[in-house]
C-alpha cells in the first residue's frame, strides 16, 4: 500500500517547520523572565579619524593656554599643555557613539627648536563602551622626547570612551606637564594612511 502526500500536507509541514524555527529563535533572545534581551549596541561604521567628532575632558590635569578642543583641531602644530595635580592625568575622549577604534596617532608639540620637549614619556589607551567599565589596549613607553609622531596599533576595540592615563611625564623637567598637539584615535576596516 503507498500513501500519496497531496500539496495540503506538505504546506502545513513547511508552516509548522517555520513556526519552529521562529519560536526557536526567540527563545535563543529571550531571557528567562520572557523579555527579550537588549539589543546589542551599535557600532557606528566609519573609516578615519574620529577625533574631530569627540569632546574631550580631563581628569587630574589642568590645561594651560588652550583648551582641550586642540587635542582634535585638525592643526598638528597647535599645542594642548597640560598640567597634572598629581603623579597621573586622565584624557577621556567621548566619541558619541560606539566606533571600532584600532589606532591612535598623537601628535608632539613642537616650539620651533624642540619637538616632543614636555610629550609624555609614558600613558596607557583604554577603551569602555558605557564610560565604567575599561579595558587596557595599549601601553606607550618611551623615556626621550619622541622625534616622530608615535602610532599606537592595537587589536579592534568597540569604544564610545577612549581614555588616555599619563603617568610619566618629561624626563628631566622637574614638572608634571605634557605637551600633546593633537590626538587622532582612528578607525578603520582596510587600510588608513599612516603620518607622514
Amino acid at each position: 500500500m503507498r500513501m500519496h502526500t497531496d500539496g495540503s500536507v506538505k504546506t502545513a509541514f513547511k508552516c509548522l517547520l517555520t513556526a519552529f524555527l521562529i519560536l526557536t529563535a526567540l527563545l535563543c533572545f529571550t531571557g528567562c523572565d520572557g523579555r527579550t534581551a537588549p539589543p546589542a549596541q551599535p557600532t557606528e561604521a566609519f573609516e578615519g579619524n574620529i577625533s574631530p567628532r569627540a569632546s574631550f575632558s580631563l581628569k587630574g590635569l589642568s590645561p594651560e593656554g588652550a583648551e582641550t578642543a586642540a587635542l582634535s583641531d585638525g592643526d598638528r602644530s597647535s599645542p594642548c599643555r597640560l598640567k597634572c595635580a598629581g603623579s597621573t592625568g586622565e584624557i577621556i575622549a567621548d566619541l558619541g557613539a560606539v566606533y571600532r577604534v584600532c589606532r591612535l596617532d598623537a601628535y608632539p608639540a613642537s616650539d620651533g627648536t624642540y619637538t616632543g620637549r614636555l610629550f609624555p614619556r609614558c600613558f596607557e589607551v583604554l577603551c569602555s563602551v558605557n564610560g565604567k567599565d575599561y579595558t587596557k589596549v595599549i601601553k606607550y613607553d618611551n623615556i626621550d622626547a619622541p622625534d616622530c609622531v608615535p602610532v599606537l596599533e592595537f587589536p579592534p576595540a568597540d569604544a564610545r570612551y577612549v581614555k588616555i592615563v599619563i603617568s610619566g611625564f618629561a624626563a628631566g623637567e622637574g614638572t608634571n606637564i605634557a605637551e600633546i598637539a593633537e590626538l587622532e584615535l582612528i578607525s578603520f576596516f582596510g587600510e588608513y594612511a599612516y603620518p607622514s
